[in-house]
């Protein structure tokens, strides 16, 4: 993926890791891996839904604020 719309670091959107995505055999998956994220303190900050790609996804924050998508195969 390519953004050549970020310019300044400061901001939510920044250069760099775009996100990383892992997927899942089924939504239950999903949903109990979303809210292991959520119990163990990390942000979610994409609740589960269907995407612009088609992908029923979450989106959560590793402890580096990178973006950790979560989807069902």
């Amino acid at each position: 993926m390519r953004r050549r719309d970020i310019a300044a670091r400061g901001s939510a959107e920044r250069p760099g890791l775009c996100h990383l995505a892992f997927g899942c055999r089924s939504r239950e998956a999903m949903f109990a891996l979303t809210e292991r994220l959520r119990a163990e303190g990390r942000p979610v900050v994409g609740e589960p839904r269907t995407g612009g790609d088609g992908y029923f996804e979450s989106v959560g924050e590793d402890p580096g604020g990178n973006r950790v998508e979560i989807v069902r195969e």
